[in-house]
């Protein structure tokens, strides 16, 4: 699109964001990178401004001058659900997520970027599309509701001259992302009969999404929400490749379980948290909710069907044969897999 030239993204060496660059640098558009790290691979990559600067230690000056020869921004900052705070959650997920997001759009507005555009989570579609859950109160969890107020905070700050557009993408596969397994691989590690429900849930690839991402800029629309996947994968299928990738996997059994059979373990587990003076994002009860139900969806973009099954294998043995981070953003802080237990 003739109003899309140089690209600013914020991050450079997460899954996503590595994938978008040379996705975005093929294509021939420019590309400026601001993170800590600069991956190897684009050390001498042609048409890519790569700097390595804390972004949010800027001042207001300072930042507004790097992206003003830019004429787009993507941003794919905040914390997931993973992270389990101290009390209240609401205000954890809101300083981390919302207050970030309005000062990142404030001033790409500032320093004249035309089209933003946020990198979501599926879990705001179904909350927003999910009458069961929506019964059940999950868009008033901390989690969904500060998603929700990202979104918006974006926005509103985008205008009146900046286009800003959302992606709420499936989980994202990538063997750079395998913590996300975490909680699934630790249940069949810790247990010799693993309970599994019949939930289902939307997946996409890196490359998938970062095609999404750039296409979500040239549509150069504003106040867009596009609901992206290109698969789906059971619970069930992700326990039988762990199993199958695990030692002595004979000794493993899965056991069909509902929301009424987990529902008093998910209860103790909840006064677990609060005597702890921790709070999920999302109340264990209503995970466990939406981990019994198809929550897969049609993608807003047609990109096509991706089988992902051999990328979910590498991520699983990838994270048998190292040793999990505990710390960090993208983490559980209270270091116990609260998302799966079973009495």
């Amino acid at each position: 699109m003739k109003n899309i030239r140089k690209i600013f993204i914020l991050g450079g060496a997460n899954l996503f964001a590595k994938t978008t660059i040379k996705y975005a640098l093929d294509l021939g558009y420019f590309v400026k990178a601001v993170d800590l790290i600069r991956p190897s691979d684009f050390e001498t990559m042609n048409n890519l401004d790569f700097i390595l600067e804390d972004f949010f230690s800027l001042t207001d000056e300072q930042a507004i001058s790097l992206m003003e020869d830019c004429d787009s921004f993507i941003y794919a900052g905040g914390v997931s659900d993973l992270s389990v705070p101290r009390k209240p959650a609401g205000k954890f997920f809101y300083e981390r997520n919302v207050l970030p997001t309005g000062r990142v759009a404030r001033l790409a507005r500032r320093a004249g970027i035309k089209n933003f555009l946020l990198l979501g989570d599926y879990k705001t579609q179904i909350a927003e599309k999910n009458e069961i859950l929506r019964k059940n109160s999950y868009h008033k969890e901390p989690y969904i509701q500060t998603r929700l107020m990202q979104e918006l905070i974006a926005t509103f700050e985008g205008e009146p001259l900046m286009n800003v557009s959302i992606l709420r993408p499936g989980l994202i596969i990538g063997k750079a992302n395998k913590s996300i397994l975490e909680a699934h691989i630790d249940l069949v590690k810790a247990n010799k009969i693993i309970p599994v429900t019949e939930g289902v849930i939307p997946i996409i690839s890196a490359e998938a999404l970062a095609r999404a991402a750039i296409y979500a800029l040239e549509l150069e629309g504003d106040k867009k929400t596009y609901a992206v996947s290109t698969s789906k994968i059971s619970y069930r299928q992700i326990y039988e490749m762990v199993i199958e990738a695990m030692e002595k996997s004979d000794e493993k059994t899965l056991e069909d379980k509902t929301f009424d059979d987990l529902l008093p373990a998910y209860e103790k587990d909840v006064k677990i948290t609060e005597n702890k003076g921790l709070e999920h994002g999302i109340g264990q009860i209503n995970m466990l909710r939406a981990m019994t139900m198809d929550l897969s969806f049609k993608s807003d973009f047609d990109l096509g069907e991706e089988d992902l099954t051999e990328e979910i294998k590498e991520m699983i043995n990838l994270y048998l044969k190292g040793t999990p981070v505990k710390a960090g953003s993208e983490r559980r802080s209270s270091g116990e897999n609260l998302e799966n237990k079973k009495d």
